[in-house]
């Protein structure tokens, strides 16, 4: 269900590097201060004139001081605000009001200027540059919260972050919006891709939308799965996740049980194919021997002294513990006859192999 949003947070822009955003604190300071100044010598001349408020060069401060200054700590707590992930609230909207005081102050104290015949622009550049930086900075600290949503994934929230889709579907839109609210999903497309599923779970029975939800889960666990559904206000009884549970025990069941008759199969086969290498391997003239006529017992004790011989000599040298010719020497036998003997008799887990290989 979050394929969609961290397919848009890979998608957005990604945010600036820590030193362009160090310069562009600074660049916005500078800014903040230089119409700050003005517009305080601005209040300070408005607050001594004769038909501003007509008052002392030392009470006069005070008004720039009040309306200002006053801007200045409302916005500083709207930029702490920001910082922790919050809007700014109250703060901003008093920032406001007293830049439209202040504004409205100068705005007056220009047109003043204007009908003594001095500094025609003051009317409107004074008001506009007690805008200016406080517009700035609002500029500034919506893009930031712009990038820090980007980076948790949720570029927008609420009604807004919805976008266009309620022109194209308002009807689903309005319930993904609802939805977002009653079960806290703080991104639009997943508040859409719920009510989707929600629509295609609804639709189903009971037992198929356990299923359905541990497919999505992954986990297996049927608990966890029930949990899903009820947060979608969908009713699961306790048999409806009995029978679930029975039949994934089946299904498990069954899968043992091909699964061993499998590995049966496979060893039968492997045995079959290991007695027809044994048969294959088999010297050919041992085959097509003639029956020969029968000889002395001593002479057949001694035939068998000498194959048994033969036979330890050659696990022996297959074993690699010896070489051919010190084999030959350990067990008395003559090295050309062991060799001879090797070559009639192969090992049957070489043959084997070399078969495999070859098929």
């Amino acid at each position: 269900m979050t394929s969609r949003a961290e397919q848009a947070a890979s998608t957005a822009p990604t945010p600036p590097r820590r030193g362009i955003l160090i310069a562009v604190a600074i660049g916005v300071t500078v800014i903040f201060a230089a119409p700050l100044v003005l517009s305080a010598t601005d209040l300070h001349a408005w607050a001594t004139a004769e038909r501003g408020l007509d008052q002392n060069e030392l009470v006069a401060w005070a008004v720039p001081v009040g309306l200002d200054l006053a801007a200045v700590v409302c916005l500083a707590m709207k930029l702490l605000r920001s910082l922790s992930g919050q809007k700014g609230g109250i703060f901003g909207l008093l920032a406001w009001a007293f830049i439209a005081g202040s504004a409205f102050a100068q705005f007056s104290h220009g047109r003043e200027l204007i009908a003594s015949g001095a500094a025609r622009d003051v009317w409107w550049a004074m008001p506009a540059f007690a805008a200016l930086g406080p517009v700035l900075l609002d500029a500034v600290l919506h893009q930031w919260r712009q990038w820090r949503k980007q980076d948790h994934g949720l570029v927008r929230t609420g009604a807004s972050g919805f976008g266009q889709a309620w022109l194209v579907a308002p009807r689903e839109t309005a319930r993904a919006w609802i939805w977002s609210r009653r079960a806290n999903i703080l991104s639009p497309n997943e508040a859409v891709d719920f009510v989707r599923n929600y629509d295609a779970l609804r639709a189903m029975s009971a037992q198929d939308a356990l299923r359905y939800a541990l497919s999505e889960l992954r986990t297996g666990d049927l608990h966890e799965a029930r949990k899903l559904l009820q947060r979608m206000r969908l009713r699961i009884t306790q048999a409806d996740v009995d029978a679930v549970d029975a039949h994934l025990r089946d299904r498990l069941a069954e899968q043992i049980a091909q699964s061993k008759s499998a590995r049966a199969a496979a060893q039968e086969e492997r045995a079959a194919q290991a007695a027809h290498v044994v048969e294959i391997a088999q010297p050919r003239r041992a085959r097509s021997a003639k029956p020969q006529v029968a000889r002395p017992a001593q002479d057949v004790a001694q035939e068998d002294q000498r194959n048994a011989a033969l036979r330890n000599a050659a696990e022996l040298v297959r074993s690699a513990q010896y070489s051919r010719r010190a084999a030959a020497q350990e067990l008395n036998v003559p090295e050309s006859t062991l060799r001879a003997w090797m070559r009639d008799n192969p090992d049957p887990a070489q043959t084997t192999a070399h078969l495999k290989i070859a098929q």
